[in-house]
């Protein structure tokens, strides 16, 4: 435990000390004031509660990877990946959103909603969903991807379902397997889901993993020339909608708000590092297991909130009729900055129909 919780110590002491504020993983900010006041034995006890491993005492045996889940070994021209898949039926509900929702959503003035041209014919079944857990809330080369989650829309014997990958770094000499791996993925989706969906991985995570890319000498440009794919930032689009209404826009502020959705137990970001450093150095797959559970959670809302956000940028009678007041202000803002025609009028019948009538 003292050997994690030096690590802990450095990484928020040195994290804290480089800027006023830092921007995290989620788009929380990160003042240094709030990092130094960081309690170690309260990080003891997240990581301690999160790892379900007592924080001194007896031994316990290390839980197998291959026993939380159908972990299966995948061979790569860097050796081998560890990889978990999980399908999701379009009947799935997460809060009071459907998977099926997300095929239904409207996109085709995504390009002009968030003045991007590469999102031309953007549609929510071909994108893939990014997203990873870290190492520490830098980009730069000390930073290490230890967990990749991945989805897409795929047909199925049964029908469509929502596809989750993860990939796990179980070892850092096994960091380059877990790295081609993922560029195999996408290489394969990209030909039928070439766009992106992420939550603040425009700066974060595609940085990090473009980083560990060029460190691990993959030089193809299409391999680490991961800005460059067309891509959907829900941060970007939940912030023109919901900012000012909402104490942040955090991932979980917008599940509670967006999807009725409130995780239960949801490990703290700032314990991923502590409990993968506990995994690397114990092989105790069951203290990690609630990051993996974090991941999947953030993947499936990144398909869930994303068409939700579409369907009410897109001006969608029912979705504006159920928003606040506050948010259809910042919609006809958005409308009037990217220079679409009919926000003022289209918001202002929201209004009108929302107002409660004489009898």
């Amino acid at each position: 435990m003292s050997d994690l919780r030096d690590k802990l110590g450095r990484f928020f002491a040195g994290e804290g000390a480089k800027a006023t504020t830092v921007q995290g993983p989620r788009g929380a900010q990160i003042g240094a004031a709030s990092a130094s006041r960081i309690d170690p034995r309260q990080l003891e006890r997240a990581v301690a509660r999160h790892a379900q491993t007592p924080l001194a005492g007896a031994t316990i045996a290390a839980t197998p990877l291959e026993a939380i889940g159908d972990w299966r070994p995948v061979e790569t021209r860097r050796g081998i990946a560890w990889e978990l898949e999980e399908r999701v039926a379009l009947g799935t509900t997460a809060g009071d959103a459907r998977v099926s929702e997300v095929l239904a959503a409207r996109t085709e003035r995504l390009r002009d909603l968030m003045g991007d041209a590469r999102l031309e014919g953007f549609a929510f079944d071909r994108a893939t969903y990014l997203d990873i857990e870290a190492t520490g809330l830098s980009h730069g080369a000390g930073t290490v991807a230890c967990l990749i989650g991945l989805g897409r829309f795929e047909a199925d014997p049964g029908g469509a379902c929502f596809v989750m990958r993860q990939l796990l770094v179980r070892d850092p000499a096994q960091e380059g397997a877990a790295l081609a791996r993922f560029v195999a993925l996408m290489h394969a989706a990209l030909d039928s889901s070439p766009y992106i969906v992420s939550f603040n991985g425009k700066s974060y995570d595609l940085s990090v993993l473009q980083s560990r890319l060029v460190m691990f000498g993959f030089g193809d440009p299409s391999e680490v020339a991961l800005k460059l794919k067309p891509h959907l930032d829900l941060l970007h689009l939940g912030r023109a909608l919901w900012k000012g209404v909402l104490d942040d826009c955090r991932l979980p502020t917008l599940e509670r708000a967006v999807l009725k959705l409130a995780r239960i137990d949801d490990v703290p970001g700032s314990a991923v590092p502590g409990l993968f450093f506990r995994f690397v150095r114990t092989r105790d797959a069951r203290g990690f297991e609630p990051v993996l559970r974090h991941n999947r959670q953030d993947v499936l809302s990144l398909a869930l909130l994303g068409g939700r956000l579409a369907t009410l940028a897109h001006g969608d009678p029912i979705a504006l009729a159920a928003a606040p007041e506050a948010v259809v202000d910042n919609l006809r803002r958005l409308w009037r900055r990217r220079k679409m025609a009919g926000g003022d009028e289209l918001c202002t019948k929201r209004l009108d129909r929302s107002r409660p009538t004489d009898v």
